[in-house]
């Protein structure tokens, strides 16, 4: 037996508790890791659990997926003779940031002037119930101007893009008003 010498009385090396029923010290040290690896885990679905219940939609109509945003109508309103060049969104997500709405969107180019489509717009959702969001409009480097409405849980955001500009797809230089158009699920701001 080996005596370990340590300021105090001397310690049999049996007699540490890192001894395994079996005798040896590495199995009681990975008996122990798979309980902290077991408790971590436990935490890790706990505290999980309790940030999925905290980001829940919140089970009011709260539009969820983009395919379902697309099936409304005014999730194909677009200006007389405007061509769609692309599309995009996404389906609503959360993560340790907070949550994305779930968005719809085209890029379409037309041959008229900013202002008879922002008019276009105006018209016809103010028609269909939606009002001027009084939300501030945060203008891109590659945009010239930009609008947004509200219904309920739903905003339609308008981006007349600059047209020639380098930041844009090539394809939508052969139109003189260029422009973007997205349909977000929101949560209620009221």
């Amino acid at each position: 037996m080996t005596k370990y010498l340590m300021r105090g009385p001397k310690i049999d090396s049996e007699d540490l508790p890192s001894r395994a029923v079996d005798g040896s010290p590495t199995r009681a040290l990975t008996v122990s890791r798979w309980r902290v690896l077991l408790w971590l885990a436990a935490i890790f679905v706990l505290l999980g659990g309790a940030f999925a219940w905290w980001q829940r939609p919140l089970g009011n109509g709260t539009i969820l997926k983009r395919s379902a945003l697309q099936q409304l109508p005014e999730g194909h309103l677009f200006y007389p003779g405007a061509v769609v060049l692309g599309t995009g969104g996404r389906d609503y997500e959360w993560g340790i940031w907070g949550s994305n709405p779930a968005i719809s969107g085209y890029l379409l180019g037309a041959n008229a002037s900013p202002r008879e489509i922002e008019a276009f717009y105006d018209r016809e959702l103010t028609a269909r119930g939606w009002e001027i969001s009084n939300t501030a409009i945060v203008v891109g480097t590659n945009e010239i101007s930009g609008a947004a409405w509200r219904r309920d849980q739903l905003a339609i955001q308008l981006a007349i893009l600059r047209p020639n500009d380098p930041q844009n797809p090539p394809e939508i230089n052969a139109y003189s008003a260029p422009y973007r158009i997205d349909l977000v699920a929101d949560r209620p701001t009221k």
